[in-house]
C-alpha cells in the first residue's frame, strides 16, 4: 500500500509497503519505501529515494531475500529516475537524485547519481 502526502509547494512525500507473494521466505519480511520530492530554492527539485527491509520473523534465507529485496528497490529508482529524465518535457526542472538503504538505527548512504 502507498500513502502520499503534499507539502504545498515545498514536496511531496510517498510511503509505500511492499509484500511479496510466491517465493520462499517472503512471509518473513516487507519493505519499507518513501520517496521524496523536494523544491530547491534555484527552481529545481531534489528527489530522494530511503529504503529498508523489515523482518518479521527469523529466516535462513535472510541474506539472499535482503539481496535481492535491495536490488528491486534500486531497480525501482533507477526505473523512476529514467522515466522523469525521458519524458521530453522541457519544463521539467533540474533534478539532483540521492538513493539511501535505511537502516533502523542508521542510515547509509549506497548511491548517488
Amino acid at each position: 500500500h502507498q500513502h502520499c502526502r503534499v507539502y504545498g509547494t515545498g514536496g511531496i512525500c510517498i510511503d509505500s509497503h511492499t509484500e511479496s507473494e510466491g517465493l520462499p521466505a517472503v512471509d518473513c519480511f516487507y519493505v519499507e519505501d518513501r520517496m521524496l520530492i523536494e523544491a530547491n530554492e534555484d527552481g529545481g527539485l531534489t528527489l530522494t529515494g530511503l529504503y529498508h527491509t523489515v523482518w518479521t520473523k527469523s529466516s535462513w534465507m535472510k541474506g539472499i531475500a535482503e539481496k535481492s529485496a535491495n536490488a528491486a528497490s534500486v531497480d525501482f529508482f533507477k526505473g523512476f529516475i529514467e522515466m522523469i529524465n525521458n519524458t521530453g518535457e522541457s519544463a521539467l526542472p533540474p533534478v539532483i537524485v540521492e538513493l539511501q538503504k535505511e537502516h533502523k538505527e542508521e542510515g547509509q548512504k549506497i548511491e548517488e547519481t
